[in-house]
């Protein structure tokens, strides 16, 4: 499934889920999706350097070697593959341009929490 195609059947992800989503699993996916949103360069309240710097961070997390990455991975109950698969997806996507104006950290959010075991 693209992301576009997931971004038009996600309106009712939360209520559709039959499995448990506890709060500790919406708080490390939520990681994710600020880290997404980093390397993407959107909504970082940081200016100059800074805001490159956290940039060029939050795109050199998303690698199968990062030990923080994986340890985020592991609480948010995914294997890191997956979501640098998901990531990846997103930048050839343009998902910046393709979500300019929308709420793109509600997007991922409710994108991720759809899946109900470890991907």
């Amino acid at each position: 499934m693209s992301i576009r195609e997931a971004s038009h059947n996600n309106k009712d992800a939360f209520k559709q889920r039959q499995f448990l989503l506890t709060s500790e699993l919406i708080l490390w996916r939520s990681v994710i999706v600020r880290s997404i949103l980093d390397a993407l360069d959107v909504d970082i309240h940081a200016w100059g350097s800074a805001r490159k710097r956290v940039v060029a961070d939050a795109r050199a997390w998303f690698h199968k070697d990062n030990l923080d990455f994986n340890e985020v991975c592991d609480y948010a109950n995914f294997q890191p593959y997956f979501l640098i698969k998901i990531y990846n997806k997103i930048v050839e996507s343009n998902g910046k341009k393709l979500f300019e104006k929308k709420n793109l950290h509600k997007f991922l959010l409710e994108y991720l929490c759809t899946f109900t075991e470890e991907q």
